[in-house]
């Protein structure tokens, strides 16, 4: 029960952030996200830089003033595949194969995968329009809520997907940043199994879709 509380807690400490807002005013013009999708139990964890903004133009998520509705549609976000931004698609590439066939998903990779944020507010202009200072200031203001919901969910595997997002975690971890490669990192008294994706303007290659595949494989077959 008391770990349930705590979530509770940290979720509704999250949807009702509103730090970077006060600092950076119109730049942030909508909710933090807490999640895309559930990330409890998932052995898998994918990071991302931040949310889109498309994500609440579109309605793809809800923007109302009840905390309870916007977290169920990001709770519920892959329940329909169409309003899946395209940025998903282009992660989902990597659990296909093999690695769908260890995770032992069905629908969806988003069934054994976790999706969060780094950053946890979508900002216009988006984030290579904003200074450099006005970005340390959102990593400063949402990093602890990052680290609090690893500590939660425990997974075993973070993908950090993008170089902004990767070399905050090895800055933080206290370890090397090698693009498509994997380590192990220490977080709290566990260690947890890291690799590094670079993000693209255009789909990954073939080669570099088959090179993380196999990294996710050799972390797949340490499960037991």
């Amino acid at each position: 029960m008391a770990g349930a509380r705590k979530m509770l807690e940290l979720e509704q400490k999250i949807h009702n952030c509103i730090k970077c807002k006060q600092v950076l005013g119109k730049a942030v013009r909508h909710y933090p996200v807490y999640a895309f999708g559930d990330p409890s139990g998932r052995p898998i964890v994918v990071v991302g830089l931040n949310p889109s903004d498309k994500e609440y133009e579109n309605d793809h998520l809800s923007s109302g003033p009840s905390l309870d509705v916007r977290h169920n549609t990001q709770l519920h976000y892959f329940d329909d595949p169409e309003k899946v931004h395209g940025f998903f698609h282009e992660v989902e590439r990597f659990f296909q194969g093999e690695v769908k066939e260890k995770l032992q998903w069905e629908k969806s990779p988003s069934e054994r995968v976790g999706y969060l944020d780094l950053v946890k507010c979508p900002t216009i202009p988006s984030w290579t329009d904003l200074e450099r200072a006005q970005q340390r200031q959102l990593v400063e203001n949402c990093e602890g809520y990052l680290i609090e919901q690893l500590e939660q969910y425990t997974p075993k595997m973070i993908i950090a997907y993008g170089r902004d997002v990767g070399r905050w975690f090895a800055k933080k971890l206290g370890v090397e940043y090698k693009p498509f490669e994997a380590t192990s990192a220490p977080l709290g008294k566990r260690h947890l199994h890291l690799l590094f994706v670079p993000q693209k303007q255009g789909p990954h290659s073939e080669p570099e879709i088959l090179r993380i595949r196999e990294e996710i494989l050799k972390f797949l077959r340490t499960l037991r």
